[in-house]
Parts: C-alpha cells; structure tokens; sequence
C-alpha cells in the first residue's frame, strides 16, 4: 500500500488518504477529550493533527503506514483507558492486537510493544501476565496471516519480502529554497518549544495527568527510534510516524500557552509557508536528501 496500487488511479488513493487522515483526526480529538489529557474540550487537536498529516505526506498518497497510524491510535486509546480498570489485562491485550495489526501495514509499528509494556506498568502495577498477554496479542494477526497465506499457496514467499520497507518517495521537505528551509526550521522550533511546554510540569500535576504525561512521553521516544529504523531500512515514509507525538505536544502548548502572540505566530507562519511552498513547487517539503 505505497502508491504504486493506485498508480492507475492516483485520484482514489489521494482521495481515500484524505477521508483517513479527516477520520484519524477527529478521533484523535475524540481521545483527547475523553481521557482529559489537556484538561479542556476543544476541536484545536483535529486541525492541528491534520496540518501535520500534510507536512508529513508522502505525494498526499495513501500508504500502509498511513493506515497503520489509525491503528496506532485505537492502542493508545486503549492503553489510556488502563487507569480506569481494575486489571489492566483485557486493555494490555486489545491494544497490542491494534499494535500488531498496524505492523501488518507497517512492520516498524511492532516496536510499539515495548511502548505497551512501559505504558502498562506506569498506569498499573503490572506482572508477567499483562506482558505475556501483550506479546500474544502481537502475535495473534501475524499468526492468522501466516496461517492464511500457507493454507492458500503453501509458501511464506508473498509476505515476508514485504517487510523490507516501502520504496523511497518524494517527500514534503526538502532544503532546496528558502521557503521550505524556513518551513522546516519553524517546525523543528514549534516542536522544541511544544516538548518543554507538555513536559515541563509533570511533576506539579495531579497523579493521573502525571502518568499520561509520562505514557506519551515514552510514545514519543518510541516514535523516534521507530522513525530512526525505518529510515536506517531506507523507508521515506518514516517520519509519518511523528504525526501523532508532534500533534500531541503542539496542540497543548497551543491551547496552553501563557505567551499566545509567540504560539500562534510561529503555527500560523508555518501553514502560510507550507501553502507557499505548495503554491511554488506544487508540493510542501522533500526530505529526500536523507534517503539517498
């Protein structure tokens, strides 16, 4: 699901990335909200999740880890319902079943294990059972989809050269004018400025707001190393994966933020020089050059 399966149709994979990033959007917000992470309802978080799905495309077409993103995002619902429970075994479990269907689209969305089992034991105390589950759970699409493709044709052949990453594409940043240097620049200081925002308090917040802070932060971390593999494998669809922590962290520090003329001054020149760069090269940045 890199493109090439729409190269006859580049219109539906453009327009079936649109619906998934609008739906991922708004039930990114929907998570926010219901497990009070920024203490306030606002739809803020969607606009913000769409405007880094944009600068972080890939030809704005539809690609597996797109689709791995959405279910990114049903485990982290879960695993954040974990506070809630009791035992934190059927929500260890459901979550790394949407783990573990993401990497089936993605293969460096498995890393994400390990994010399962800190997220567990930060939000409950946790024991073997809860890690043992967590590693079935990964385990149980990989299961049916080897079990289905070996019944069918008798050969693992068709799935696992599939794992080696999606070919490289034309990606939304590059260093080739100023427009998009600055573009760059500004997000590389929004996400600075928005990291010591979220996190700079942690520890003067109630327990619960606590412990998500720290959950995220360990999403965050693992973000980056997921990032880091798939561009070590070569992949240019890595950096897909920071949508959802870079969304996180800018749209507290902008519903947040004591200094608002610097906050929104620095979102709002970053879309008007993604439009720029649009309306110059037809496409937002081209980080190509990391690729090569």
């Amino acid at each position: 699901l890199s493109g090439e399966y729409f190269s006859y149709l580049p219109w539906l994979s453009k327009i079936l990335a649109v619906g998934l990033v609008i739906f991922q959007a708004l039930y990114f917000n929907r998570i926010i909200s219901e497990h009070e992470i920024f203490g306030r309802i606002t739809f803020l978080p969607s606009f913000v999740f769409m405007v880094f799905s944009a600068a972080f495309s890939v030809n704005g077409m539809l690609s597996g880890t797109l689709i791995a993103i959405t279910f990114l995002l049903f485990s982290i619902d879960k695993i954040l319902s974990v506070y809630r429970e009791v035992s934190s075994k059927d929500e260890a479990f459901v979550a790394t079943i949407w783990i573990g269907i993401a990497s089936l689209f993605y293969i460096h969305a498995a890393l994400f294990l390990l994010f399962i089992w800190i997220a567990v034991t930060i939000l409950k105390r946790s024991n073997w059972r809860e890690w043992a589950l967590a590693l079935c759970g990964i385990a149980l699409p990989w299961f049916f989809l080897v079990s289905y493709q070996y019944a069918l044709t008798g050969t693992l052949d068709l799935i696992f050269p599939s794992l080696t990453g999606q070919p490289a594409a034309v990606y939304p940043f590059s260093w080739t004018n100023d427009v998009q240097r600055i573009t760059l620049l500004i997000l590389i200081a929004v996400f600075l400025l928005a990291f010591g925002a979220f996190f700079s308090n942690m520890y003067g917040t109630i327990m619960k707001t606590r412990r998500q802070r720290q959950v995220l932060l360990f999403y965050l971390i693992f973000s980056i190393i997921s990032t880091v593999a798939a561009w070590l494998s070569g992949d240019a669809f890595c950096l897909m994966l920071l949508i959802i922590p870079f969304t996180v962290n800018a749209s507290f520090w902008l519903i947040h933020s004591k200094t608002t003329w610097l906050t929104d001054t620095l979102f709002y020149l970053m879309i008007i020089c993604l439009l720029t760069s649009i309306a110059i090269n037809g496409k937002l940045i081209d980080l190509s050059f990391l690729f090569l």
